[in-house]
C-alpha cells in the first residue's frame, strides 16, 4: 500500500485548523483521518515557512491578499473621484 497524496491546499487547511482555529492536533487528525505524525510534520513545515500552496508560503499568500485589498480600496477611491460631477471641469 503506497503513501497517500494530499494536496497543498488540504495540508494548509489542516494546519490552519490547529494554528489559527486553536483546535488540537489530535482532534484535527482524527477528523480528517490522517495520522497525527503527518499533521505534526505539516505544522512544523508551516512554522518554518516551508509549507507552500502554489509555490507560495502562507506569509506570502497573506501579504498578497493584503496588497490586493489595498489596491481594491484605492480603485474604489479612484472610482468615487471620477464619479464626481465636476471631475471633467477640473481637467
Amino acid at each position: 500500500m503506497g503513501k497517500k497524496k494530499y494536496t497543498e491546499t488540504f495540508k494548509l487547511e489542516a494546519v490552519l485548523k490547529v494554528v489559527k482555529q486553536g483546535r488540537t492536533s489530535v482532534e484535527v487528525s482524527e477528523n480528517l483521518n490522517i495520522h497525527i505524525d503527518v499533521l505534526e510534520k505539516w505544522i512544523d513545515l508551516f512554522k518554518r515557512d516551508k509549507l507552500t500552496v502554489g509555490g507560495l508560503t502562507y506569509a506570502e499568500i497573506m501579504d498578497e491578499i493584503e496588497r490586493l485589498k489595498q489596491k481594491s480600496e484605492q480603485l474604489e477611491e479612484d472610482i468615487k473621484e471620477l464619479s464626481k460631477p465636476n471631475f471633467a471641469e477640473d481637467l
